[in-house]
């Protein structure tokens, strides 16, 4: 059933939970769902509602662009099958190099791209996503990119809405309307070396 239609740029950022062996989540952000806040972030504001028998909790963080925030949306067991997918999977990538020849160095994440189905951790995930968020078919959405970041390294631009360029998914689907990411792991830390 198709509940959203969507004429701008949607960003869906899902984010599990950590299991209650796990640190909990510390962000201010997270506790505006569980107390009250002021009227000056009028936008944003936090539904829970039922699908499948489950609980789904979200935050729209925005409505132009619309940014929603899923939590507590994906199993511990889940991810920890996907995060496992992921590692097997790289033991077979060439390692990253770096330039010798004295040009700029630009430090992006890690990445890599596996098939929604690729494994059965990734078969897992893609298919609770796909579920809990019926509006949006996955099944024409590109493979995952998995990204891992290091400190010093740069988030990579992204451009959703790509103009002037027909790749093969555009051509056949027409063009991005929205970024799916997971985040799989918390950072240790954050910032630059």
């Amino acid at each position: 059933m198709k509940i959203l239609s969507l004429s701008c740029v949607l960003f869906l950022i899902c984010r599990p939970v950590l299991s209650k062996k796990g640190e909990a989540w510390r962000d201010d952000y997270v506790r505006w769902c569980l107390y009250p806040h002021s009227d000056e972030y009028e936008d944003y504001f936090c539904v829970n509602y039922v699908w499948n028998y489950v609980r789904i909790n979200v935050e729209i963080l925005s409505f132009e662009p619309v940014i929603l925030v899923y939590r507590d949306f994906l199993p511990r067991r889940k991810v920890d099958a996907f995060l496992a997918d992921i590692k097997e999977k790289r033991k077979d990538e060439p390692k990253r190099t770096f330039p010798t020849d004295g040009s700029p160095l630009k430090f992006y994440p890690a990445e890599t791209t596996m098939e929604h189905k690729e494994g059965r951790g990734a078969a897992l995930v893609y298919e609770q996503i796909a579920t809990m968020i019926p509006a949006i078919d996955f099944t024409v959405s590109e493979p995952w990119q998995i990204l891992s970041y290091e400190s010093g390294d740069d988030h990579p631009p992204r451009y959703d809405f790509i103009e002037g360029a027909k790749d093969e998914m555009t051509k056949k689907y027409g063009n991005r309307f929205a970024t799916v990411m997971v985040m799989l792991k918390k950072a240790d830390a954050m910032g630059r070396k």
